[in-house]
């Protein structure tokens, strides 16, 4: 099947390169200069499940999916230190124990863990546990590198709008938070409402304990 993947991501790129060597003839087209070069870099995390508990479904696909990032694309992965997850006595939707029992259920390991860095006064439970991050740089040329030795025909700075759609059997949508507009070329509507919020991050420089310590609040 002639086969299009929409967005250059780590998702269109992967699926792009399994389409690919199961034989699909495929194009991946990217409206940047560059692949991966939106999304990827916003977490430097490969989430385990922890940051999910209230969602199972989500913490299952998470602890599976992070193990399977991990042996794809080992040449990424950057840092393996401890990650603590830190939750208040007061103003969370989800209590120590809730999420002690949570992990528990769905098998992600973890150590109880006292922070001098935590005002313990403040928190309901303070745990640590073992998840990777990754080099966005690293992982883009690892995918580079496969994408050049494959058969995908990589298409960057291509508009979807100006593609001749109708000459692909199978359109593939990974355009991330622009699914939208993108579907309205494709398929000539929106595919789902998103709820957009304003987040703003600051950024400050941390004394030298900080120094390799990731602080999740939930």
């Amino acid at each position: 099947m002639k086969t299009l993947v929409i967005g250059a991501g780590i998702y269109g790129a992967t699926i792009a390169l399994t389409l690919s060597e199961a034989g699909f003839d495929v194009d991946l087209i990217e409206k940047e200069s560059d692949i991966m070069k939106v999304t990827t870099p916003i977490s430097l995390r490969a989430h385990a499940g922890y940051f999910y508990a209230r969602s199972p479904e989500t913490m299952r696909a998470c602890k599976q999916n992070s193990v399977r990032f991990q042996n794809t694309y080992p040449t990424g992965i950057v840092d393996r230190s401890t990650h603590y997850y830190i939750i208040p006595k007061e103003g969370s939707k989800i209590t120590g124990q809730g999420f002690l029992e949570s992990l528990e259920k769905y098998g992600l390991p973890y150590k109880r863990l006292k922070e001098f860095l935590v005002n313990e006064e403040l928190i309901d439970l303070c745990i640590g546990v073992e998840e990777y991050s990754y080099d966005p740089e690293r992982l883009r040329e690892e995918v580079k590198e496969r994408l050049a030795n494959s058969n995908v025909k990589l298409l960057l700075n291509t508009d979807v709008s100006k593609t001749n759609l109708a000459r692909y059997d199978l359109k593939i949508i990974t355009a991330y938070a622009s699914n939208n507009e993108v579907a309205r070329v494709v398929v000539g509507k929106s595919i789902q409402e998103y709820e957009y919020r304003f987040c703003e991050k600051v950024i400050v420089r941390l004394p030298e304990a900080f120094h390799k310590k990731n602080f999740v609040v939930l």
